[in-house]
């Protein structure tokens, strides 16, 4: 019995036009995402495709130098034609010092953040013995 009334109360709430116009919405959202995801993929494809096309120009232009005798691979990356491959990038003259030149690791702690303290021994504050 409750649940033929239940079932009752929920007919007399539904309205099968909001119900319609969500399921419309629903669908409208998913065909949506669909477009935006197939052209997100045919543009990650593109991309793909093209890396996949320069990658076979440069093994073909590597062998073209290797049937010329100009040596098969270099091992210089392209990246990396711009600066002389014998001399290794300037370093920086501004570097910070790892330590203090006066620190000693056998001078002990210096300083009041080294320093060990003991707490007290007992004390009823705590709930510990006597």
């Amino acid at each position: 019995m409750k649940r033929k009334r239940d079932e009752d109360i929920y007919a007399k709430k539904y309205d099968a036009g909001t119900a319609q116009s969500r399921q419309e919405a629903m669908e409208a959202a998913r065909r949506r995402m669909q477009e935006e995801h197939a052209g997100a993929a045919a543009a990650w494809q593109s991309q793909q495709a093209e890396k996949e096309m320069v990658k076979r120009q440069e093994k073909i232009e590597d062998w073209e130098k290797h049937t010329q005798g100009l040596g098969y691979r270099s091992k210089i990356k392209k990246n990396d034609e711009k600066a002389s491959p014998s001399q290794p990038p300037p370093k920086s003259t501004k570097s910070k010092p790892l330590r203090n030149n006066d620190y000693s690791p056998l001078a002990g702690a210096a300083g009041p953040a080294c320093q060990i303290t003991f707490g007290r021994r007992g004390g009823g504050s705590r709930g510990g013995g006597g």
